[in-house]
C-alpha cells in the first residue's frame, strides 16, 4: 500500500508536466491572399535642374564649366509644389525642358515626369572618363520611402545593390560614377518601397574640353516587344546607338523602320542578350526613322542620337555635340498614350507596327493633328502649339515628341499611358519569432 500511496501522486505530476510542456496545437495554416490596392491621388514629379557633375567651377571665361544662360521649363496640370529642387504636380503626367546655353552640360535636355513607381529600370549614360550619370530619386508623397538601386554594365551586375533613403516630399540624389567606375554601357534598376519613387538619370558627356551632349533618361518597363519611335537626325555626321539589356536573358531581333519602310541593317538578327549584360550596337542609319526590338524574353532598349554642331568657344571649327535619349515603347496592344509639348514648334513621330490613321487631341478633347501611317513606316507630323500643352493620342502606335533649336541641339520626349493600374499585393500569413529567455 505505502508503494500505491507514492505512486499516485507520482502519477499525477507527471500527466500535469506534460500537458504544461506539450506544445500547443498548430491552427490551420491560412492560404495567402491576393489584393488590389487602387492608386492614390495621381502626383508627377519632375527632377528640378541639371547639376554639373563636380560642383560650379565658374560661369564666365573660355570654357567655363558653368553657366548662369539656363532656362527651364516645366509643365503640368493641376497644382504645383515644391519637391526638393524639383516640382511635383497634381497630375499622372507632366514635362521638363532645359536649355543650357554653354558650359560643360550645354545642351537641351528633356523628360517626361510620371507618378511614383515600385519598380523602375532606367537605361541611358556611362561612366567611363568624361562621362556623369546622376541618379535623381523624387518622392512626392508625405511618407517616407527606400530605394534599392542595382547597377548593371558590360559584364552584368555590378557589385551589390545601393540603398538609398528618401524622405517625405524630398529629392536624393547619388552620382553613379561614385558606385561603379568605367562603365561605357549603363543601366539601373530602381526597386521601391513605401509610397514609392520616380527615378530620372541625368546624362552628361564631355569631348575634351568640349560639351559632348546632356539628357535626362525616365524610367520604361522590359518587354518582349518595344519601339523606339525616333532615332536619328537630318544633320550630317549624326550617329545613333541602341542600348539593350534583358534580365534574365533573351534572343532579340532588330531593324530599322524608315518613312519607307524596313530597311536592310546586316548582322542585326539573332543577337544573344546574356542575363544582365548591357549591350550597345551602332545603328547604319541615314536621316530619321524607328527602331523595332521583338525577343523571346523581356528586354529593355533606349537609342542615343549624337548630334555635331560648331563649338561657340575653344578654336575655329572646333565641334561640340548634343544628344537625346529615346525609350522604347511597347506597341503590342492599343492604347491612350500623352506627352507634354514644351516648346511652341515640335515635331510628332509616330510609328504603327499595322497601320492605320493617328490623330492627337489636346486636353479638350480638339484635334491637333492627324496622320496616316502605313504598317512598319515613320511618319513625321509638324505641329506649332502653345507650350505647354497636353499631347493625346489613342491606338496601336509608338510615338515620339521630337525638339530641336537653331543651336543645334536636340531632345526627344516620350510619352507615358494615362491608365493607371492597381497595385497588387500577395498577403501570406506568418508567425511571430520566437521570445528568448522567458
Amino acid at each position: 500500500m505505502r508503494t500505491l500511496r507514492w505512486l499516485v501522486p507520482v502519477l499525477l505530476l507527471g500527466a500535469v508536466a506534460a500537458a504544461v510542456l506539450a506544445p500547443p496545437a498548430s491552427p490551420p495554416r491560412q492560404a495567402a491572399q491576393e489584393f488590389a490596392v487602387a492608386p492614390g491621388a495621381a502626383v508627377a514629379a519632375c527632377p528640378g535642374p541639371q547639376r554639373l557633375p563636380v560642383g560650379d567651377q565658374g560661369s564666365s571665361g573660355d570654357l567655363a564649366a558653368s553657366t548662369d544662360d539656363r532656362l527651364l521649363l516645366v509643365f503640368g496640370e493641376g497644382e504645383s509644389t515644391p519637391v526638393g529642387i524639383g516640382t511635383a504636380w497634381t497630375a499622372p503626367i507632366a514635362g521638363s525642358l532645359e536649355r543650357v546655353g554653354d558650359g560643360d552640360i550645354a545642351g537641351l535636355a528633356a523628360v517626361t515626369c510620371l507618378t511614383a513607381g515600385f519598380d523602375e529600370w532606367l537605361v541611358g549614360g556611362a561612366t567611363t572618363l568624361g562621362s556623369s550619370a546622376r541618379l535623381i530619386l523624387s518622392n512626392p508623397s508625405d511618407a517616407p520611402a527606400e530605394a534599392r538601386v542595382t547597377v548593371y554594365g558590360p559584364l552584368g551586375q555590378v557589385g551589390e545593390p545601393v540603398v538609398i533613403a528618401v524622405g517625405p516630399r524630398s529629392q536624393e540624389e547619388r552620382l553613379i560614377e561614385g558606385i561603379a567606375v568605367e562603365l561605357p554601357t549603363l543601366a539601373l534598376h530602381v526597386e521601391s518601397s513605401g509610397p514609392g519613387l520616380v527615378a530620372v538619370l541625368q546624362d552628361s558627356r564631355l569631348d575634351g574640353f568640349q560639351p559632348a551632349g546632356t539628357d535626362l533618361v525616365g524610367a520604361l518597363a522590359p518587354s518582349t516587344r518595344l519601339v523606339i519611335p525616333a532615332v536619328g537626325s537630318p544633320v550630317e555626321g549624326s550617329t545613333v546607338t541602341l542600348r539593350l539589356m534583358a534580365p534574365e536573358g533573351a534572343s532579340a531581333t532588330v531593324a530599322f523602320v524608315s518613312e519607307t519602310g524596313p530597311q536592310p541593317w546586316l548582322g542585326a538578327r539573332g543577337i544573344e542578350l546574356e542575363p544582365g549584360v548591357v549591350t550597345d550596337i551602332p545603328v547604319p542609319v541615314e536621316g530619321v526613322g524607328a527602331i523595332e526590338v521583338t525577343a523571346d524574353a523581356p528586354v529593355l532598349a533606349a537609342a542615343r542620337t549624337v548630334v555635331p554642331r560648331l563649338a561657340t568657344e575653344g578654336t575655329i571649327g572646333d565641334l561640340a555635340y548634343d544628344h537625346s535619349w529615346t525609350l522604347g515603347v511597347d506597341d503590342s496592344t492599343a492604347a491612350t498614350f500623352a506627352a507634354v509639348v514644351p516648346l511652341e514648334t515640335a515635331t510628332l513621330a509616330v510609328y504603327s507596327p499595322v497601320g492605320g490613321s493617328v490623330t492627337f487631341t489636346d486636353p479638350q478633347g480638339a484635334t491637333i493633328a492627324t496622320a496616316s501611317v502605313p504598317a512598319r513606316t515613320v511618319a513625321r507630323v509638324p505641329v506649332t502649339l502653345p507650350p505647354g500643352t497636353l499631347v493625346t493620342a489613342t491606338g496601336r502606335f509608338a510615338w515620339a515628341v521630337e525638339l530641336t533649336t537653331e543651336e543645334g541641339w536636340i531632345a526627344t520626349l516620350v510619352p507615358a499611358s494615362t491608365e493607371r493600374a492597381d497595385r497588387e499585393l500577395l498577403v501570406a500569413p506568418g508567425q511571430y519569432a520566437p521570445v528568448l529567455g522567458r
